[in-house]
């Protein structure tokens, strides 16, 4: 495994870490050389990080598919990202009861 592999991989296991925690669902997948999350209850919106997306050995992740994206893609560190989703279902989850 290089380092670049590594640091993907670490990268989405760090959001998948804090999601899971917090009971968010999520799919966990290999993509190229690092790793996706989809997310089926935000109509398969994802969570990338391998070496073609934008400041992935930084610990940046892009997203694709959420709400505040507006249809492109978005890039946050990974800490950021993971706060951003958490807070997104739980307001969701709260419109729906």
């Amino acid at each position: 495994m290089t380092k670049a592999v590594a640091i993907h991989l670490a990268t989405i296991e760090h959001i998948g870490v804090r999601l899971l925690v917090n009971d968010i669902p999520f799919k966990f997948r290999r993509l190229y050389d690092g790793a996706q999350l989809v997310f089926e209850w935000a109509e398969n919106a994802d969570v990338i990080c391998h070496s073609d997306n934008y400041g992935h050995l930084e610990g940046f992740v892009e997203s694709m598919g959420f709400p505040w994206d507006n249809g492109k893609v978005t890039c946050m560190i990974a800490d950021d990202m993971a706060d951003t989703i958490i807070h997104f279902y739980k307001e969701r989850e709260k419109e729906q009861e």
